[in-house]
């Protein structure tokens, strides 16, 4: 539980929208670091800390899993490198 503020100058759309988005979220598992391939190393690493778990699920379009990144996978590459080339492949899927 918890105790929430809401300023009176937000639009009622955007405090539903909001509101939705937070009660869909699992309460004890983080949510998973979405990163497209095109992103860049310095893309993950300024989101990779917001979680416990230091890893970011790379998705196609589709939001179909290509890939993950880790910290560990990006330490010593260039900021500039796209995902694409630094992310594990072997991914094992369960449906």
């Amino acid at each position: 539980g918890g105790l929430v503020v809401i300023p009176q100058d937000i639009p009622i759309e955007v405090v539903t929208d909001v509101i939705s988005w937070v009660k869909t979220r699992h309460l004890v598992l983080d949510t998973p670091i979405e990163l497209a391939p095109g992103q860049t190393v310095a893309d993950a690493l300024s989101l990779l800390p917001k979680r416990a778990h230091g890893a970011g699920v790379v998705v196609d379009a589709d939001r179909r899993p290509v890939g993950v990144v880790t910290e560990h996978d990006l330490s010593g590459v260039d900021r500039f490198t796209q995902l694409s080339e630094v992310m594990s492949k072997d991914l094992v899927l369960l449906d």
